[in-house]
């Protein structure tokens, strides 16, 4: 079964959110290779919420 991991985000200002959103892209998957799917998604001007899925339990566990 998949597991999906979630995070909420806060970031300092808009500014800094709208200099994150492009970079999250890059970042994401070198920092989470396990992750079969990385998703951001922007909830407010300063806040986000990111999506880490994964193809089980155990590699959500190891990554």
């Amino acid at each position: 079964m998949t597991v999906a991991r979630i995070s909420m985000v806060e970031y300092v200002s808009k500014e800094a959110a709208d200099d994150f959103e492009p970079k999250y892209s890059e970042i994401a998957p070198k920092s989470i290779p396990e992750a079969d799917n990385l998703i951001l998604v922007r909830t407010a001007e300063t806040s986000g919420m990111s999506v880490a899925i994964f193809k089980d339990e155990q590699t959500a566990e190891n990554a």
